[in-house]
């Protein structure tokens, strides 16, 4: 079972890097629009590239749907606030990955690569835990965090009351 989980996480691995490499093949024949207004530019085709260009694009679309499972298994995503708004709402990079191209992209292709980094050394750190024997706790140590917290609550409320006693003029 534990070959398993670790063939699974590896084969997520490289469906993460395959993402990363479609989406670096399309931003390699992609050139910026500048706008005439302010803001960022639009990604579109280089000139003569717009075949390869097309191409890219539809392999990052199949890729992506793999990419966007995996970072969710992870929990590997990011915050987007919405322009004229206060609020934040989660986004998937590899789900949302074409707003990169539009003129009001969610992320750039930095976050992008931090997140995929983020969610492929999480993988990577999970490669040898299942393999790893499970240790049985510590006996006691479930009641020493009630002790200490014990303590500590009964000699700050002991501080705490003498304070308030001392400032009220109680025992001068």
């Amino acid at each position: 079972m534990d070959s398993v989980k670790k063939v699974e996480r590896e084969k997520r691995i490289r469906e993460l890097y395959e993402f990363r490499a479609a989406l670096g093949e399309l931003l390699a024949v992609s050139d910026a629009e500048e706008r005439s207004y302010s803001g960022p530019p639009t990604i579109v085709s280089k000139p003569g590239h717009h075949g390869d260009w097309v191409a890219a694009r539809a392999k990052v679309d199949r890729l992506a749907a793999r990419a966007a499972h995996t970072l969710q298994a992870v929990g590997v995503g990011m915050s987007y606030k919405p322009a004229g708004t206060m609020q934040t709402v989660a986004v998937n990079p590899a789900a949302s990955w074409a707003t990169m191209l539009g003129d009001r992209p969610m992320f750039s292709p930095h976050d992008m690569d931090a997140c995929l980094n983020q969610a492929i050394g999480a993988l990577e750190a999970n490669l040898g835990s299942s393999s790893e024997p499970t240790r049985a706790p510590i006996p006691g140590a479930r009641h020493v965090p009630t002790i200490v917290v014990g303590i500590v609550i009964g000699a700050g409320s002991t501080v705490a009351g003498g304070l308030i006693l001392w400032w009220l003029g109680v025992g001068r």
